[in-house]
């Protein structure tokens, strides 16, 4: 069903999905819905999950040699950005469900879990970590929710410009 349900969100607005249309794209019965989900919230919030993790496969392998990379780097932006531009009909609902979702909570597992381990690797200290996470999170999260909200028109270096020259990170290509 998350399949079917991230399907439908490329067609159309999650606000206008119907349990039955989502029961014919999964090839099953309303009663089948409703023994695994009480509504169709449910299914979005593992939905995102299970986008989550095929987000994480998009990342550089954690090894010895990534103490060199920069954590808000080209190599991290790129497959964080060109993931959301993928998927951004899910991204900007999961957005604008955010009080229902606690997608915010979601982001923030995101960065703590690419991110966090990197920064131990660059040595800083782990008191700043939280705050650092919660600098980049919100900045990050304002770029890519005014991308989103502008269907992605940007290319993806573009914004990986621009979060690097505000963020001070790296040099602007």
């Amino acid at each position: 069903m998350d399949e079917a349900l991230l399907a439908l969100l490329e067609k159309k607005e999650f606000a206008y999905i119907t349990i039955r249309e989502l029961c014919a794209a999964a090839g099953v019965n309303r009663s089948t819905f409703y023994l695994h989900y009480q509504n169709i919230t449910e299914l979005l919030e593992e939905s995102i999950a299970y986008m989550n993790r095929q987000f994480y496969e998009c990342f550089p392998p954690k090894h010895e040699d990534a103490v060199k990379v920069h954590f808000l780097s080209p190599a991290y932006l790129e497959p964080y950005l060109t993931y959301v531009k993928e998927h951004r009909r899910l991204f900007r609902t999961a957005l604008r469900q955010s009080a229902v979702l606690c997608s915010e909570e979601q982001f923030r597992f995101l960065f703590q879990e690419v991110f966090s381990p990197y920064m131990a690797r660059l040595g800083i200290p782990e008191r700043e970590r939280p705050y650092m996470i919660q600098f980049y999170l919100h900045g990050i999260l304002a770029i890519v929710e005014l991308w989103l909200e502008q269907d992605c028109r940007e290319p993806v270096d573009d914004i990986i410009e621009m979060i690097l020259r505000y963020t001070h990170t790296g040099e602007a290509t």
